[in-house]
């Protein structure tokens, strides 16, 4: 019943914001601001009914910049280089048109004030390594004031007395490269990239310090929020309740693999299937080439193992189930030419929702999808 954005991405300080279709202006950092407009929605509400609230923060999109109080966070400290740091990227097809590369952040950065002091008389390999050091420091100085916050939405709850029976769901957007393969960003295949982070706290039914490591996917919030919620699922919903994971229960039909999927714009589009052991990706439209990692030989996705012919018949299994898991959520070769067809335009993705939106319209009727 209450809503407030940023525009876009937003900014880092004194940030425009829509407030329930009104557009008002803020004073301050924006991380602190969403959480006081969180807080004072907890404390205004009908504290006689349950409540869903979701508290989204811009930080750390880059370019990061942190807060003043911790600007000076990690000034002394030197943060390892991942082990893949310098991978070479041979024998893949993706990293042949990365965009977001370590090495010349310096270059998309330079009209950003705090990237004006690049030293310019460095070697490429102490410009990289720099540069790593400039964004990891600025990335996680600007995560400290997220871990601030949730830290007071999160004192709040207990104060009030709700701590026991609410449901607290911690979670990321995406992944993230932070050097790996020596890249910023996501996009691409690679687990930094599709992997999330996933926190949940409900003390009346969640053993606190438990881990799972079974698949679960972005479609799977919904289903389980409305199961502890005792709602009923909608057929129409692909995900399903990961509540027995949480509780300490895996369901003998739980999932064995993902799907992944992106449509890119100006990039190389792809699908493929992950389990927990192996990945397989297929890069479509003008590329037609295919990549393969044995994950507990090569978690570090440096091989590109696909010719291999020892994986011959594992690969094999992956793409008849990749096959079987594109038409469990209904994409066909015919839909994502459409969206490449449409990927350069500024409407592909207002034109993507209205197709999705009349398909969910039209599969309404149907329990089985």
């Amino acid at each position: 019943n209450y809503w407030n954005v940023l525009i876009g991405q937003g900014t880092y300080f004194d940030p425009s914001m829509i407030e329930n279709g009104t557009l008002r202006k803020y004073t301050g950092y924006t991380t602190d601001i969403i959480t006081d407009l969180c807080l004072d929605w907890l404390k205004n509400r009908d504290q006689n009914k349950p409540f869903c609230l979701l508290c989204h923060h811009k930080a750390p999109h880059y370019i990061c910049e942190p807060d003043d109080k911790h600007e000076n966070m990690y000034s002394n400290t030197i943060f390892p280089e991942p082990g893949n740091f310098n991978d070479n990227s041979k024998g893949r097809v993706y990293p042949k048109e990365i965009d977001w590369n370590i090495s010349d952040l310096h270059i998309r950065f330079k009209n950003n004030p705090r990237w004006s002091n690049v030293p310019e008389e460095l070697t490429p390999v102490q410009r990289k390594s720099d540069n790593y050091q400039r964004f990891m420091k600025d990335m996680l100085r600007t995560v400290a004031s997220v871990d601030d916050n949730v830290g007071r939405l999160l004192d709040h709850l207990d104060k009030v007395g709700l701590r026991d029976n609410t449901i607290v769901v911690y979670v990321s957007d995406n992944g993230y490269f932070i050097g790996e393969h020596g890249w910023i960003d996501k996009k691409v295949p690679y687990d930094e990239s599709i992997r999330t982070p996933l926190l949940v706290r409900f003390p009346e039914r969640i053993k606190p310090g438990s881990v799972n490591d079974d698949f679960v996917l972005n479609t799977d919030f919904a289903p389980t929020l409305l199961d502890y919620a005792g709602v009923p699922i909608p057929a129409v919903m692909q995900g399903r309740s990961f509540r027995p994971l949480l509780e300490g229960r895996l369901p003998k039909d739980w999932r064995t693999s993902i799907y992944i999927q992106f449509y890119i714009i100006n990039r190389f589009p792809y699908y493929g299937i992950r389990t927990k052991r192996y990945k397989l990706v297929y890069f479509y439209d003008e590329v037609n080439d295919w990549e393969f990692y044995d994950l507990a030989k090569d978690p570090d996705e440096i091989n590109n193992a696909y010719s291999d012919p020892a994986y011959e018949d594992v690969i094999t299994k992956l793409k008849s189930e990749l096959m079987n898991l594109r038409k469990e959520v209904h994409i066909t070769n015919e839909l994502e030419q459409e969206f490449i067809e449409k990927s350069g335009s500024n409407v592909w993705r207002t034109d993507m929702k209205r197709y999705i939106d009349n398909k969910m319209i039209e599969w309404k009727g149907n329990s089985s999808q």
